[in-house]
């Protein structure tokens, strides 16, 4: 009993989170950010590594699907374009893993190239932050050689979980990964935040999480041996 009360209080937990940010007034009609004592933090950068979690562990096929069009969903109304398609197409991966069918994965195909569609063609018109969106150009101002260390470290961030030599869930740490890699590229081509190397705490935490889960299945699994 103990797993799906963890999975139904985490879940809880990740949903109401990212409904908090609509009870803020935003940033120009956008709402990605829940306010606690003076700190903002991106809801969404926090909980998407987390539910692609709990979208491998929920059993069958509904619930899961279930919750990724929910959260794919509430992060089209915040909008969130950046977090829409890296979730979106993570998620697709797991849920592609948990059908036979291929009408249905053709379906789930569709449904995620429409989400991303959409968030795409309305995108929000927040200005850059230099030092939250802009910070690899601001790299680039100091010198050459600090821009293209600045590319090298955002190009090593996903890459703990390509190399994983844990079988053991080996699809949530590709599905990780293509999720920080679909995060990074957002960056460069929409005003989003640069993980880990732009201010904000949010991706920093989001990361460390789904890290510490990598590391925690491969001592598990070296227990099993």
């Amino acid at each position: 009993m103990v797993k799906p009360l963890y999975l139904k209080i985490t879940t809880a937990i990740s949903v109401i989170l990212l409904l908090l940010t609509f009870t803020n007034r935003g940033i120009d009609e956008v709402h990605r950010w829940l306010f606690v004592g003076g700190l903002n933090f991106n809801i969404g950068l926090i909980v998407c590594p987390v539910l692609l979690l709990l979208i491998l562990d929920l059993n069958g096929f509904l619930k899961p699907f279930l919750l990724s069009t929910s959260i794919s969903v509430i992060l089209l109304l915040q909008p969130d374009a950046s977090q829409v398609s890296a979730f979106s197409i993570a998620a697709l991966f797991l849920l592609l893993g948990k059908s036979n069918n291929n009408l249905l994965k053709i379906f789930l195909v569709g449904l995620t190239l429409a989400f991303n569609t959409y968030t795409w063609v309305h995108l929000d018109g927040l200005q850059p932050v230099n030092y939250v969106e802009r910070v690899v150009e601001m790299a680039g101002e100091i010198s050459t050689y600090v821009k293209f260390m600045a590319f090298f470290s955002l190009a090593l961030l996903p890459f703990p979980f390509f190399v994983s030599d844990n079988d053991r869930n080996r699809h949530l740490a590709i599905a990780l990964g293509l999720y920080f890699c679909l995060s990074i590229a957002a960056s460069f081509v929409g005003n989003f935040p640069v993980i880990i190397m732009g201010y904000g705490i949010s991706p920093v935490i989001g990361y460390f999480m789904a890290i510490n889960w990598l590391l925690l299945t491969k001592r598990s699994t070296k227990r099993l041996k």
